[in-house]
């Protein structure tokens, strides 16, 4: 019995450490994989980035024809654009950020606040599934848009109705994420990141000390990293509509717990202008809503 037992414990000893070399092989292969994905966007990223950066001294210090400024900020954007979302929330944020960038700059970028190409209906309606633990949505909603209301680059807002907790049919705008959206985001956060560093090793003290390019890049990360998790949208949506509730003219949409996931994010539809449209247009309420 003892040299049953024996051989018993040294199989399943076997067994396990054969697992836990499978594992650990397993880990071994997927870090090699993403080190090789990593350097292969970086110097992807690197050829693409290279003729704006060659070209940006001789725009700002050479006088030229408007056309060709126009030409490569067209350039300038498209390359943004085309490079993911990472780099089009970078020219996103860098719009917002007068007090690094000359106004011309920030201008510019303003034009990557435009929509952002759609993903399928068929990963929305895969999503809503998983997430509500629904078999269909008619379960879940009275009717659904198949095309989205908009899209941005982590996410796309759809129209749709159901029922309240007073069974009252109301619309609703159902957000949620863009596919693998969060694992394409991190690894360009690590190559940002190493740029950062570089930036911050190679440019003279006196110069890197006025812009801390690690601690930039630190505030962009952390702005995107909340912009995955739309249970953080919901919050902030509701602490809005606390720091209004006494305005007759600005409303926020309502989060519909409990509907609101990390992925997904169910709320009141409600009808408004992007902030874009307030600031170009003269409306006799821009004063009003600025003073705000």
């Amino acid at each position: 019995n003892i040299y049953k037992n024996n051989n018993m414990i040294e199989k399943q000893y076997d067994k396990n450490t054969n697992k836990i070399q499978e594992i650990a092989e397993e880990g071994i292969v997927r870090r090699i994989y993403e080190r090789i994905r990593h350097y292969l966007r970086l110097g992807y990223l690197f050829i693409k980035f290279l003729p704006i950066t060659i070209c940006y001294p001789i725009i700002k210090l050479i006088p030229l024809p408007n056309f060709i400024h126009n030409m490569y900020w067209n350039v300038v954007v498209w390359t943004l654009e085309s490079s993911g979302p990472t780099f089009i929330k970078l020219g996103q944020w860098m719009s917002t950020r007068i007090d690094l960038f000359s106004i011309d700059f920030c201008n510019h970028m303003k034009r990557l606040h435009q929509s952002s190409k759609a993903h399928h209906f068929k990963h929305t309606k895969t999503t809503l599934k998983e997430v509500f633990e629904i078999d269909n949505l008619d379960e879940l909603f009275i009717e659904i848009d198949d095309k989205p209301v908009g899209s941005g680059c982590i996410g796309q807002v759809y129209h749709a109705k159901m029922y309240d907790e007073n069974n009252n049919i109301i619309d609703v705008a159902i957000k949620i994420l863009h596919p693998h959206i969060a694992k394409s985001i991190r690894r360009d956060v690590r190559i940002l990141k190493n740029i950062a560093w570089l930036y911050n090793t190679v440019v003279p003290r006196y110069i890197s000390k006025w812009v801390d390019m690690m601690d930039t890049i630190d505030q962009f990360i952390h702005l995107l990293q909340q912009q995955l998790d739309l249970r953080v949208e919901a919050e902030n949506l509701i602490q809005f509509s606390k720091n209004f509730q006494h305005s007759k003219d600005i409303i926020f949409p309502k989060p519909l717990y409990p509907y609101v996931h990390e992925n997904v994010l169910i709320e009141t539809y409600e009808d408004g202008y992007t902030m874009n449209e307030l600031i170009t247009t003269h409306d006799h309420l821009n004063p009003l809503i600025a003073e705000k």
